[in-house]
């Protein structure tokens, strides 16, 4: 095919990315070659973002930089063979209802594609509000891991509180103890009566009591506040560690921040989704909504053309299978004939050697009977004489 456009290398890549045949584009008008150019540019691109998108998500996956530009190329290349092919099996034939019936399955492909590459990038540009949302789980987790131990040290600082009421119970009963003793004693109070005397050595007695009672309570009190204080010390060393263990055991990984990702509000990863699914399916709209073109001419008729001579090829091969095997046939038969007329001739040969055997025996038989005879005769004649 004579070529009237030598394109330069950039445009023949795009050529390529669009899964045109660039030897018919030659031949195509100016602006056939700018719609597939454009086809191209549009699937090599997706392909890039597929790359950046899945280089993101293997990175978080893996945390290497040498890992997720590896598997991000490989995945940038896989969607970019996807696009290449859906869109070079779009043949501009039929009314318009024909292809888009055809397109259906190639337009879902392209969606779930969008799906899947707008998903890690929504990741990397939402990377605040996730950040922000994992951290809430990471406190709400060392909570829970805290809340049993929260609720045994409630118990044990609601006792410490109730002994500590228990012992300013006895001090304050001492206290009122001594004060009525004293002001017995003075005389400002009780009998009135100042100095020592029965009642000033009874509330001095009862104030010596009270003094024990306080003294003994508050030991044991002490003693009690002593232990749950060191116990309240162990449980709090306990819910330390339950945090930090649920805390190490936090996974930031891929799969969590996807499902953090689901709290966002939707619609800015649905614009997202959305915005990814235009730029997948916009080849395949361009092939659709773009009527037939010049390529779409040749390349029917360079398809018909190979189609025929197939056809031709085929039946070229038949013919000449067919006389081979009529000649095969032709030869078979001569051999067969051949071998029949050998066959006979050897039998007929045979058939006279026989004869001639046997005459040679009659013949024999004859010589030996003459001369039996003969001498019969011989032996007749002398008895005779």
């Amino acid at each position: 095919m004579s070529s009237s456009h030598q394109p330069a290398w950039p445009e023949r890549f795009l050529w390529f990315c669009s899964g045109a045949d660039p030897d018919i584009l030659q031949a195509c008008p100016r602006s056939e070659r700018i719609k597939y150019t454009g086809i191209g540019g549009t699937v090599f691109f997706t392909g890039l973002l597929a790359s950046l998108s899945g280089g993101y998500a293997f990175f978080t996956v893996f945390d290497s930089v040498v890992a997720a530009v590896g598997f991000g190329a490989l995945w940038g290349l896989i969607i970019f063979n996807l696009d290449r092919f859906i869109v070079s099996t779009i043949k501009k034939e039929g009314g318009f209802g024909r292809q888009f019936t055809l397109a259906i399955p190639r337009l879902l492909l392209a969606i779930v594609l969008a799906i899947v590459i707008s998903k890690p990038l929504e990741l990397r540009i939402f990377r605040g509000e996730i950040d922000e949302i994992l951290t809430q789980q990471r406190v709400e987790k060392g909570a829970a891991a805290g809340a049993a131990f929260a609720g045994k040290s409630r118990e044990k600082e609601t006792r410490i509180v109730a002994l500590e009421e228990r012992t300013s119970l006895r001090l304050a009963q001492r206290e009122a103890d001594y004060q009525d003793y004293k002001c017995e004693c003075d005389g400002t109070c009780g009998t009135g009566q100042r100095g020592r005397g029965s009642e000033c050595d009874r509330k001095e007695q009862k104030y010596l009591q009270s003094n024990r009672e306080y003294q003994q309570a508050k030991a044991e009190n002490d003693a009690a506040i002593s232990r749950l204080r060191g116990e309240l010390t162990d449980l709090a060393a306990a819910a330390a560690a339950a945090r930090e263990l649920a805390d190490a055991s936090f996974s930031d990984g891929l799969l969590a921040r996807l499902s953090a990702s689901n709290q966002l509000p939707p619609v800015p990863g649905f614009f997202l989704i959305l915005l990814f699914a235009l730029i997948e399916i916009s080849p395949i709209l361009a092939k659709i909504l773009a009527p037939r073109g010049p390529y779409d001419e040749i390349l029917s008729r360079v398809e018909k053309q190979f189609y025929l001579d197939q056809l031709r090829t085929l039946e070229e091969n038949k013919l000449r299978h067919a006389k081979e095997v009529s000649l095969l046939s032709g030869l078979q038969e001569a051999e067969v004939a051949e071998t029949v007329k050998q066959q006979q001739q050897a039998l007929r040969a045979v058939s006279d050697a026989r004869l001639e055997l046997v005459q040679d025996q009659i013949d024999a038989w004859l010589e030996e009977e003459k001369a039996r005879l003969e001498a019969e005769k011989g032996h007749s004649k002398t008895d005779q004489t």
